[in-house]
């Protein structure tokens, strides 16, 4: 039985020789299929083919390869810059954006600023320092500035009240 895309509710019996090689081209027919086709499809195929639709889900999701692992990365990745950049003048691009967002003790900004900047290249040190935001009171920003640090941080993964 072969899955006809062009009509979703044809299944045509070719290849009955093989069920392996059969059963591999509906997967990836079901595999082409946008999520809403599929989803409409999943349990009659499952059905017809014999799966437990949980069983088909998985194999549909493996034939569909790299665009189900792209869509699972935790972090942007981001491409170099194709010109050079003044580092000086990111360091104060960078500080300024921070202090748009926080309040901070003398100093504080200069050293995430910094840390922002050396997170693009920690790969070149053995050790890199963790970024620990804390504060004497609650409600005070932590929070606001974690997310300023996101936006200029390379792969910033956003973690709070981890124990």
């Amino acid at each position: 039985m072969q899955f006809a895309k062009d009509d979703p509710n044809a299944w045509l019996d070719d290849d009955q020789d093989n069920p392996v090689i059969d059963l591999q081209k509906q997967i990836m027919l079901l595999a082409e299929l946008t999520p809403l086709e599929y989803d409409q499809q999943r349990d009659a195929a499952a059905r017809r083919l014999g799966v437990r639709t949980g069983t088909l889900d998985k194999e549909v999701t493996k034939a569909r390869g790299n665009s189900a692992e792209a869509s699972a990365e935790v972090v942007e990745e981001i491409s170099p810059w194709d010109d050079p950049v003044d580092g000086a003048g990111l360091l104060d691009d960078i500080a300024r954006t921070i202090s748009r967002h926080a309040i901070l003790p003398t100093g504080a900004i200069a050293a995430l600023s910094v840390w922002a900047l050396g997170s693009f290249c920690m790969d070149a040190w053995r050790v890199w320092p963790k970024l620990l935001i804390t504060s004497p009171e609650k409600r005070c920003g932590k929070s606001t500035l974690l997310e300023a640090m996101e936006g200029v941080v390379y792969r910033a993964l956003l973690t709070s009240n981890i124990t």
